[in-house]
C-alpha cells in the first residue's frame, strides 16, 4: 500500500506539480487538482476504489502546492505527514472521512 501511494505521488512531480506554499490556510475548499495531477495519481495509484477515495480526500486536503511539499519530503526522507497517512489508511480500510 505504502509503495503504491508513493508511486502515485512520484507521478504528480513528474505531471508538473509546483512545490510553492501560496495558498491561503485558512480556506475551507481547496480548488481541484489540475486534470494532469489527477491522471498521474490515478495511474499510479492504479485506478481502484481506493485510490478514488484518497484522491478525493487528498485534493480536500492539499493544494497541488501542498501536494507537491509532500512529494518532495517524500523523494528526501521517505516519510508521508500524519494527515496523509490518515487519509490513506482510513480509505484503505473503507472508512469516509
Amino acid at each position: 500500500m505504502k509503495r503504491l501511494i508513493a508511486t502515485a505521488f512520484t507521478v504528480l512531480v513528474l505531471a508538473g506539480c509546483s512545490t510553492g506554499h501560496d495558498s491561503n490556510p485558512t480556506q475551507p475548499t481547496n480548488p481541484p487538482w489540475p486534470t494532469v495531477m489527477q491522471q498521474g495519481f490515478m495511474e499510479g495509484c492504479g485506478y481502484t476504489d481506493e485510490c478514488r477515495c484518497i484522491l478525493d480526500k487528498l485534493q480536500q486536503a492539499y493544494t497541488p502546492a501542498e501536494a507537491g511539499v509532500v512529494v518532495d519530503e517524500y523523494n528526501k526522507n521517505g516519510t508521508y505527514p500524519p494527515k496523509f497517512l490518515k487519509i490513506a489508511f482510513n480509505c484503505a480500510a473503507g472508512a469516509s472521512s
